[in-house]
């Protein structure tokens, strides 16, 4: 399992401190960012998306916008599709990406904090994760 399947894993299971919402509180288009930092900086492993991700009832979602890491130097268009599950604590987004290059894995796990508001963010030793949506 992926680092981040398994945060989000921890995500949806804690529910502490964090407010209650229906799936329906989720569905609808959000601005997002998520980014990646490692402790030593290395610019192989640090990158940063910039995007707009619809989430529709019957469960599918769909993100389009930047890919930015460092090795690059300038943003690429990037799109994604696949399923979302949502529960009282926060929403679960998995899919398929698809960049120049590039074709695998995207997924988010972000922890609901009212209306318009969700966000993750994880330090540790090895560095730091931080997605946000907001509506």
């Amino acid at each position: 399992m992926s680092f981040i399947a398994r945060l989000a894993c921890i995500v949806l299971a804690s529910g502490a401190a964090i407010l209650s919402a229906s799936a329906q509180n989720y569905v609808g288009q959000w601005r997002c960012e998520m980014a990646n930092q490692t402790v030593t900086n290395n610019a192989f492993e640090n990158w940063m998306y910039s995007f707009v991700l619809a989430l529709y009832g019957n469960g599918s979602f769909e993100a389009q916008g930047q890919y930015y890491a460092q090795t690059n130097g300038f943003n690429m268009p990037f799109h994604a599709r696949g399923n979302w599950q949502g529960s009282q604590s926060g929403v679960l987004v998995r899919g398929q990406e698809q960049r120049q290059g590039y074709n695998g894995p995207f997924t988010m796990a972000l922890t609901y904090y009212g209306p318009g508001n969700m966000a993750y963010r994880m330090s540790s030793g090895s560095g730091n994760l931080a997605m946000a949506c907001r509506q």
